[in-house]
């Protein structure tokens, strides 16, 4: 259910062209707040919205509610004009749906502490990238950087859609992302001082790394993948 919530949440961030860094945080919130509260109990198309809404606000990438609900319904009802029709034509429904994302927005901010900063795994591979002098991500002119930055992003968006974004620091998925996809890409990573691991040097042990890596490796059907993490050692 929850990789389906974050499915979800992403073809709904891509039919408003959202970027990939508001994505993640509205997939973050959703998770966050099923982690208190019941799936079951609570509507996810309605949490989906306010996730969406409230992410594109976070990363000032401000996205209208009204814009929101139809494309999240657009989504949702997939090929079915009559359901189109209906949240074009019925104000009772557009309205009742709007009223109960604009309250879950409400729970999801007191749930944040009515912060409006949140790292996720995403921003702290940005980070570590930076300190390790890779910036530029997907726009960088080296081929062999661009490969290692999108397979890490990559696997940074996994950990979202499975329970490790409940488990673990977002600094430790986006270390632990980075680590996995240097080994795959066989490109090493430079040390800190005396050989200090990368990761250690930016607070991330060694056990969380390797913790983080073998659940990551359960989404994995890539024998090959599989083989060259198995055969290195944090």
């Amino acid at each position: 259910m929850r990789r389906g919530l974050a499915e979800f949440i992403t073809r709904v961030g891509q039919k408003l062209n959202l970027s990939a860094l508001p994505l993640s945080v509205a997939i973050f919130l959703a998770q966050h707040f099923f982690l208190a509260r019941s799936l079951q109990r609570n509507d996810r198309f309605v949490v989906a919205c306010a996730c969406v809404f409230l992410g594109s606000k976070q990363e000032e990438h401000h996205k209208n509610l009204h814009d929101v609900i139809h494309s999240a319904y657009q989504t949702r009802h997939h090929g079915d004009a009559k359901a189109m029709r209906r949240i074009k034509e019925d104000k009772n429904l557009y309205e009742d749906i709007r009223d109960n994302v604009l309250m879950a927005e409400r729970c999801l901010l007191y749930m944040m502490g009515f912060g409006f900063h949140i790292d996720t795994p995403q921003v702290c591979l940005l980070g570590a990238l930076n300190d390790l002098g890779l910036a530029g991500g997907a726009a960088t002119e080296d081929d062999r950087n661009r490969f290692l930055f999108q397979l890490a992003w990559n696997l940074c968006n996994d950990c979202m859609r499975t329970t490790l974004c409940l488990q673990f620091h977002p600094k430790h998925l986006g270390h632990a992302s980075l680590y996995m996809a240097s080994k795959i890409a066989e490109m090493p990573l430079p040390s800190g001082p005396g050989g200090m691991p990368w990761f250690v040097q930016r607070g991330t042990s060694a056990g969380v790394i390797d913790a983080i890596v073998r659940q990551l490796l359960e989404c994995f059907e890539d024998g090959e993948a599989k083989d060259k993490l198995n055969a290195s050692s944090t």
